[in-house]
């Protein structure tokens, strides 16, 4: 007996409500008077150049996915609508999860094909997805992690069998994990060509510079066609994404928090606007519990005690980065209300835990940060300035970030400047920051417990709810990290440009998907 779960009915599971502004005055209104131009290019403005095209192998799916996501479709999508997100169609017509909700079932769309015209069937899928997960160079078989075999009973049918009821493989489906290659492509290397089936073909690549895109004529939905070429722009400097949009070299770019005032000014122009699609995500400091001082409890919490949130959101982040206590933040489902403000500025109160945990005379905690990041260096140096004043000296040690994240899973450091990406799944959000190796040290049976039941694909869509409020709650009271503020994902745009504020990328963060976006004339 298998329970139905397609379309509309997987949001309630997955819904992301979107925030307004944080507080800013941008003028986010896009002029959207002409015709959408179908014969336009488009050029983007990225934080990151070109990275391997390959998508199952690629350093960084975050990093990757806008240059990816324009010639690898997935068997799933996000999407918003006027309630929030939602997993959608995209190779798959439809899909069900089994009653025990370990076997999840897809039903193929007929009309699809490769760039070369072959078609995507399931033996293509079934290939591509076991390609993902035993790739010897594979980034990405750990997402797949769940999955135990992949069947393809006829051309038009998927069968994915689970090593438990997992609510997170759709989820994972709809990132690069996801992305279907052509099994044409057999053992080549695709570090510098692609061979997918989405909207987009790649046209040129320059290697630590940009990638530029050419519509697919055969693709089966022209709708997401909208500009006849997009160029990525790879700009590491967000001053330089700026000022490439103010000369007009590229029509949007992602703007950071810190380039606000920046970007209001800009926007005062009637050329210019600012979309705001996103607060899920969070600055916060990691914190490696397997240091026996970190492992105590009370130090976490004291540490978030002594943190001025509202000073350093309006002294370093234009006012722009809400104050938060949780990792589920508001307008995403399993927020906690009851969690808000649980760590409001009280330093006597750390000094006082501090003493109780036997660390009266101070405490020293060897900190990576990113180099070179502005973001990043001043959070660090603001919350090592705050944490001096009750006794605890932040080591500050700058990294490259391949480098900080790889010092960090090999446990070379006591905490980590870091973001999280809010993923459209808050279950997955919960996984990735707490049951991965970007947390190491070991939690109590329960907290894991609490932490685990999220991901059940048998719960229903109240319960869920429940299993993570109840989880964002747990990693707040037991401060499983030093939490700062909520961060908006802001970019902006020529307003000949439409649609920003509709992108649904499966994280938030950054990371932009254009399959919604359009030009006008």
């Amino acid at each position: 007996m298998y329970r139905k779960r397609v379309l509309g009915a997987l949001s309630c599971a997955t819904l992301l409500l979107v925030g307004a502004c944080g507080g800013g005055s941008a003028d986010t209104t896009a002029t959207s008077s002409g015709v959408v131009d179908r014969d336009a290019t488009m050029t983007m403005g990225w934080i990151l150049p070109p990275p391997m095209m390959d998508p199952h192998a690629t350093p960084s799916i975050i990093g990757a996915y806008p240059y990816l996501s324009l010639v690898y479709d997935r068997l799933v999508r996000v999407e918003k609508d006027p309630a929030g997100s939602k997993f959608v169609p995209m190779l798959a017509d439809s899909w069900e999860f089994s009653e025990d909700g370990r076997v999840l079932t897809f039903h193929l769309r007929t009309d699809a094909k490769f760039h070369d015209g072959t078609p995507v069937d399931a033996a293509a899928v079934q290939w591509s997805l076991n390609r993902a997960m035993t790739k010897p160079t594979s980034t990405v078989s750990g997402a797949l992690g769940a999955i135990d075999r992949v069947e393809a009973p006829d051309p038009n049918t998927v069968a994915v069998y689970l090593k438990r009821p997992a609510s997170d493989v759709i989820y994972h489906l709809s990132t690069l994990a996801g992305a279907i290659v052509n099994p044409a492509a057999g053992d080549r290397d695709l570090s510098r060509e692609v061979d997918g089936s989405g909207p987009y073909q790649l046209a040129e690549l320059k290697v630590g510079d940009r990638a530029s895109f050419t519509r697919f004529d055969g693709y089966w939905d022209p709708q997401a066609q909208n500009m006849a070429k997009v160029a990525i722009v790879g700009m590491v400097d967000d001053q330089a994404r700026l000022n490439a949009l103010r000369s007009g070299q590229i029509d949007a770019a992602l703007t950071k928090v810190t380039q606000f005032a920046d970007v209001e000014q800009l926007t005062k122009s009637s050329n210019f606007g600012v979309a705001d699609t996103d607060h899920s995500a969070w600055y916060a400091m990691y914190l490696n519990a397997d240091n026996p001082a970190l492992a105590d409890v009370r130090v976490r919490r004291a540490m978030n005690l002594a943190i001025d949130r509202e000073g350093i959101n309006t002294s370093l982040l234009s006012g722009q980065c809400e104050p938060t206590s949780q990792p589920l933040q508001k307008g995403v489902i399993g927020h906690d209300p009851q969690s808000e403000g649980r760590y409001g500025y009280d330093p006597d109160q750390a000094k006082r835990l501090l003493q109780e945990a036997g660390h009266a005379d101070g405490l020293q905690l060897k900190v990576l940060t990113l180099a070179g990041v502005r973001t990043s260096d001043g959070l660090a140096v603001a919350i090592k300035e705050q944490l001096s004043k009750v006794g605890i000296d932040l080591q500050l040690q700058p990294r490259e970030l391949g480098q900080a994240v790889i010092e960090w899973k090999e446990g070379k450091a006591d905490g980590l400047q870091y973001t999280h990406p809010g993923a459209t799944d808050p279950a997955v959000t919960m996984q990735e920051a707490y049951l991965s190796t970007l947390y190491p040290g070991a939690r109590s049976a329960d907290v894991e417990k609490v932490l685990q039941t999220p991901l059940d694909s048998t719960l229903s869509p109240e319960a869920r709810e429940a299993a993570l409020k109840a989880a964002s709650s747990s990693a707040s009271e037991n401060a499983l990290e030093l939490f700062v503020c909520s961060i908006p994902t802001q970019y902006t745009f020529d307003k000949k440009v439409v649609g920003l504020e509709e992108m649904s990328p499966p994280v938030a963060g950054g990371p932009f998907d254009l399959r919604n976006v359009r030009t006008t004339g």
